[in-house]
């Protein structure tokens, strides 16, 4: 959402930059603009400075780096989807429910295309990113949050470019070996509670360094779990150097 938000901005004419709290991750690089996402902060933001916070459903989400500078920003524009968020920005475009700030960024781009009456904003990088995110959000239009506008919304994404098969290889058919393995491991140690309804799955460090993954290879693990017949809640566990991310 953020990269296509960025994108879409920049075809109209204004000068952007993404950040975020990792930077650019390589299992990412199917995203055009990922590998210019700057990790940390953006030091002192002028008055003429706008700041928007795309997915966070509050403020700390941003992460540590990021989160001091967001207090302090003379503007923030919060574009969410997430139930309960707390309202942070000076202007929220919050909509709960919708599938995915994807989603909510099409609509921004798509009526910023109408009211200038152009039809070169959401080019075909932008309509990949897009689609991405929508793809990410909805489990592969699996959830409960896809709605007939959201399939009309990735219709007219194609139509623009997006490549759904491109993008849901390369994000979700494509592990590297370590990932592979320590997914096994973790499903295998897999912890089901009250009657099958709870299903626990944890990460540790020795298990990182056991098969050579990096942390973000167990991103996927919470979903799988959930799949699992009869489980309705499902936590995955990571053990994050001194902290343990729920």
């Amino acid at each position: 959402s953020s990269c296509g938000l960025a994108l879409g901005l920049a075809a109209f004419g204004k000068q952007v930059v993404v950040h975020n709290e990792n930077g650019f991750i390589p299992r990412y690089k199917v995203i055009p603009g990922a590998e210019s996402v700057v990790q940390g902060g953006w030091g002192t933001l002028q008055a003429t400075d706008l700041l928007i916070v795309c997915d966070c459903g509050a403020k700390e989400r941003v992460g540590d780096s990021l989160l001091e500078a967001l207090v302090s920003a003379p503007c923030v524009i919060n574009i969410d989807h997430h139930n309960a968020n707390s309202q942070f920005g000076h202007v929220n475009y919050v909509v709960e429910g919708a599938s995915s700030t994807s989603e909510l960024v099409y609509d921004i781009l798509a009526g910023l295309e109408q009211r200038e009456g152009r039809k070169d904003i959401i080019t075909a990088n932008t309509a990949a990113c897009l689609m991405a995110g929508i793809i990410g959000d909805t489990g592969s239009f699996r959830y409960a949050s896809t709605s007939a506008k959201t399939f009309l919304v990735a219709h007219n994404l194609v139509l623009r470019g997006a490549r759904p098969d491109v993008l849901t290889q390369e994000l979700f058919a494509t592990q590297s070996l370590p990932a592979m393995k320590l997914q096994a491991e973790a499903m295998s140690n897999l912890v089901l509670h009250n009657n099958g309804v709870f299903a626990e799955v944890v990460v540790t460090q020795s298990m990182l360094q056991k098969h050579g993954a990096d942390l973000l290879d167990a991103d996927s693990l919470a979903e799988r779990a959930r799949d699992i017949e009869g489980v309705r809640v499902s936590a995955l566990y990571k053990e994050d150097k001194d902290i343990w991310r729920v």
